[in-house]
């Protein structure tokens, strides 16, 4: 009669095993902190800004340095001569470079 009459918290198996199907909602509250003290809060502008610099110098370091510097080589060893790919394609005349007949 007593265990009748008592909970139903009795009948439920307090060392029950872990649900890994439910893993999110463990996490969920984890995850959050971390969005709002880096993202939402006082760190959101911070590391915004700081991806928008490392995006820029990035661009900046290839397009101002990096990009100029290599065509200027091309242009130097390249430009205005024939000394590469006038006898590819197709092309029959011989190539003035080609050490041998």
């Amino acid at each position: 009669g007593a265990l009748a009459a008592g909970s139903p918290l009795f009948l439920t198996d307090l060392n029950a095993p872990m649900n890994f199907s439910e893993i999110q909602f463990v996490l969920a509250g984890p995850i959050n902190s971390l969005f709002e003290s880096f993202f939402e809060c006082e760190g959101g502008p911070l590391f915004l800004n700081a991806m928008v610099m490392a995006t820029l110098l990035k661009m900046g370091t290839y397009y101002g340095f990096m990009q100029p510097s290599y065509l200027w080589h091309f242009q130097e060893r390249y430009g205005q001569s024939w000394t590469v790919g006038h006898h590819l394609y197709g092309c029959s005349v011989a190539n003035p470079l080609k050490k041998g007949n």
